[in-house]
């Protein structure tokens, strides 16, 4: 089967899958898709097949920065966020989608505290993965 009809089933697969989300699923799958078209302008096309990169490492370098960008948010006391709620919503559903859980904290110390337990946890991972050894 060539790549041209596989995008062409692919891109009717979505279609179908968009006919029976809601107003918010489908606001998850546009700015998860808009995420995407950037990078390939940014990039170029994504292909797995010859793409070299440690996926779970980059996403847990990003992951990472999130939360070190939220620890450091937090004990600046950073007041009420000016992100749009709808931006916010997009933001969790795409972490979501891709099986990281969220968490939430009470305040700007126990957020810190979470964050820096995260960062720990991550880091030892990411260290036992550079060495091939079980976390």
């Amino acid at each position: 089967m060539s790549r041209s009809i596989d995008v062409y089933d692919l891109r009717a697969e979505v279609v179908r899958l968009a006919r029976d989300l809601g107003a918010d699923e489908l606001r998850c799958l546009l700015w998860i898709g808009r995420r995407l078209a950037a990078g390939q302008r940014s990039y170029g096309s994504l292909d797995l097949r010859r793409d070299g990169r440690d996926f779970v490492l980059e996403a847990s370098e990003e992951l990472l920065d999130t939360v070190a960008y939220c620890a450091m948010g937090a004990l600046a006391g950073a007041g009420r966020s000016r992100a749009h709620p709808s931006s916010i919503l997009g933001s969790v559903c795409a972490i979501v989608a891709d099986g990281t859980p969220i968490l939430f904290a009470d305040d700007a110390w126990s957020a810190a505290a979470l964050a820096e337990r995260l960062l720990v946890k991550f880091w030892k991972r990411a260290v036992a993965a550079r060495h091939g050894e079980a976390a």
